[in-house]
């Protein structure tokens, strides 16, 4: 009663302007009881978790945790399977940031993304938004894993306050090991504690996903309601996450932003990095050991420029997520996919070539100066995007081909393949906010309501606008598994038939195979637009009998003891060709004679070879696949310059069999065999 008189007394003299006298006692002793009673109102910010109590904040009607432990030390682990946490005695503080991975300056070191934290391979930790503690309420529950490939950047790039409040939800967001901390593959290298190195960075992901399940209830969440997320390589780390069996039954819906994970690394091409690595550190396989004890900034000085990722090791990751289907495993979760309809600008204005070209430096760019991975000509390429946007200048074209060529035609596959298999997905492109400027990943601000403070939407003064209505699509997506709400026009599933995409903008609208010409242009053959059987897919069903290990008896070295050949197949990462190693063995000696690969040119419309041999002799060819097997005319230079012509033939003559003849063309342009070899597989 003495409060409520006070302020009354107070707020009377405020109102009356009268210079009534006010005992400084009086008001300092009022000043304190308010204070008193404000605290004693104020939730208490600490919750148990199964490691130890922790400390956050409460404002703005929520509590906020950052660098909760959710995994151990992996200084103490390198390159092996995460550890939860110790446990920790008394209430830990988790009011701020904790470290973030080990990582080159220059990727997480800006402005942007808080270059004062300190990077540490106890980088394990994750933050938390709640709008409250241990009070029953099963609350959706959103987990965000960061982009910048496989390689940078961090999870404290998101702000999950104002999704949390808008939607009375739970938002995470997850630190974890990048590059070659979480995806240096030594499982052909090294012993058997490495056997899982080429994916423990997604094995902290899971790690993290398990203290969700554990956790999350003392948090006000649903341990059965669980949304994951992540934007650019976040997007990607979903896809892998879906294929993942010891990720299966941690989460129940996925949200896909800017980002596709169609395929992981094989093994051979993940091996050959690790080998390069080892090299650059000036370590053999037998002193592997020593790669736990090299100090932290060594690491991260080899890794650099590598293109880490998950790497298809028959254990962690035992298949591509996409392809040549959707994992079978993932088929019964609820996935929305989007990306943003200028996808590469935001990367290729930072090329000053890039910015202020012509037709003829255009075409330049897309031949030489852009690397498209796959597709048409750069004529026929400008030549259709004239005939679709005759009002598109030159860089326009060249962002345009580089954004479908590339990340785009992922995600076309992923939806594809997502819908053969009946998943109940939806597709979404963002327009806004206008002609060029729907940059990579910049709906992530959006989707989680925080279009204002997110330094790639700040200065769009629609921002909140569409915030509003992605962030409720959002939401409803994460209570119910179906993004439809009542801020949007009916979303339809996506179908191959008819490809309905939603596109938002304002106000948003549902579109049916938007950008269609531009799909058709890069698909690896015109005829799949109805989504049928494709060239790829022929070409993937030829070749894929190939994979795997094979051994050929050549003869008996003097001590009679076999000589042996052995060949190894494997995928490259998109699966548009083959990468091959061979060793000749006698006895207890493996020598290497060659390695390189094969990968598929639809321009030209045949497989490019390149091949280097054990004595430095580089060997370039064509080929294609015929009645005869896989067929390459090939040139050798040797290393003093000189060359000579050859031909290679490789046929299946069974599931286990397969039989390699090699020939060189003489002085009178005849074919003399080289060799013959019937190799067998091996287990």
């Amino acid at each position: 009663m003495f409060i409520l008189v006070e302020i009354t007394a107070v707020a009377g003299w405020r109102n009356s302007a009268k210079k009534a006298s006010f005992s400084l006692f009086t008001a300092t002793l009022v000043v304190a009881v308010l204070a008193s009673a404000a605290l004693a109102a104020e939730p208490e910010p600490i919750a148990a978790t199964t490691a130890g109590k922790v400390r956050g904040v409460w404002g703005a009607e929520r509590f906020v945790f950052k660098g909760i432990p959710y995994g151990g030390d992996t200084a103490m682990r390198r390159f092996e399977p995460p550890l939860p946490p110790a446990s920790w005695p008394g209430i830990r503080d988790c009011t701020d940031f904790g470290p973030i991975a080990p990582q080159p300056a220059g990727t997480a070191q800006n402005a942007f993304l808080h270059a004062d934290l300190p990077q540490s391979e106890d980088c394990l930790n994750l933050n938390l938004w709640t709008p409250a503690l241990r009070d029953g309420r099963k609350r959706p529950v959103f987990v965000y894993f960061h982009g910048g490939g496989f390689d940078s950047q961090t999870g404290d790039m998101v702000d999950g306050s104002k999704l949390s409040q808008r939607g009375d939800v739970v938002v995470v967001a997850v630190n974890h090991r990048l590059g070659g901390f979480g995806y240096l593959y030594l499982g052909d290298v090294g012993s058997a504690e490495f056997a899982d190195s080429g994916n423990a960075g997604m094995l902290d992901l899971v790690l993290a996903l398990q203290w969700v399940h554990a956790n999350i209830v003392e948090f006000g969440g649903d341990p059965g309601c669980v949304t994951i997320f992540g934007d650019s390589g976040g997007g990607a780390k979903c896809a892998m996450l879906m294929a993942m069996p010891s990720a299966r039954g941690l989460f129940q819906r996925v949200w896909a932003i800017s980002g596709a994970g169609v395929t992981g690394a094989p093994r051979q091409q993940a091996t050959a990095i690790a080998k390069a690595v080892l090299a650059e550190l000036n370590l053999t396989p037998d002193r592997l050991a020593e790669i736990k004890k090299l100090p932290m900034d060594q690491l991260v000085a080899a890794f650099q420029k590598r293109g880490f990722a998950p790497v298809v090791d028959s254990r962690t990751l035992p298949r591509d997520p996409f392809y040549p289907d959707a994992s079978p495993l993932s088929a019964d979760i609820p996935m929305v996919i989007g990306t943003t309809h200028d996808e590469m600008s935001s990367f290729l204005v930072r090329e000053p070539a890039l910015t202020d070209l012509n037709w003829d430096s255009a075409l330049k760019a897309l031949g030489s100066s852009v690397q498209l991975p796959f597709g048409p000509s750069p004529e026929r390429i400008i030549s259709e995007y004239r005939r679709m946007y005759p009002d598109y200048s030159p860089t326009e074209v060249v962002y345009a081909a580089v954004t479908a060529s590339g990340l785009w035609r992922s995600i076309v596959v992923e939806s594809e393949r997502r819908a053969a298999q009946h998943g109940q997905t939806w597709v979404y492109c963002l327009n806004w906010p206008g002609r060029g400027l729907a940059a990579h990943a910049i709906d992530t601000a959006l989707v989680v309501d925080d279009p204002v403070e997110n330094w790639r939407t700040a200065r769009q003064p629609t921002g909140p606008q569409i915030a509003a209505i992605m962030s409720d699509s959002f939401l409803a997506f994460g209570r119910t598994g179906n993004p439809n709400c009542a801020t949007l026009p009916s979303w339809p599933l996506f179908s191959v038939d008819q490809r309905p995409t939603m596109i938002f903008e304002l106000p948003p609208r549902v579109e049916n195979d938007p950008r269609s010409g531009e799909r058709i242009l890069f698909a690896s053959n015109p005829d799949s637009a109805a989504g049928g059987k494709t060239a790829t897919d022929t070409r993937y069903a030829a070749l894929n009998p190939l994979i795997g290990d094979w051994s050929a008896v050549l003869g008996s070295d003097t001590d009679g003891s076999p000589v042996r050949l052995e060949l190894r197949i494997g995928w490259l990462a998109d699966k548009e060709g083959q990468s091959f190693d061979y060793w000749l063995i006698k006895g207890d000696k493996r020598t290497p004679q060659g390695s390189g690969m094969y990968a598929w040119n639809s321009a030209k419309g045949q497989y490019a070879l390149l091949e280097t041999l054990g004595d430095g002799s580089l060997v370039e060819g064509t080929g294609s696949m015929n009645a005869n097997g896989l067929e390459f005319l090939l040139t050798m230079t040797k290393l003093d310059g000189t060359t000579e012509k050859g031909r290679t033939l490789i046929k299946q003559l069974s599931a286990d069999v397969l039989s390699d003849a090699s020939y060189r063309m003489n002085d009178q342009g005849a074919w003399e065999t080289l060799s013959t070899a019937e190799f067998s597989r091996q287990p």
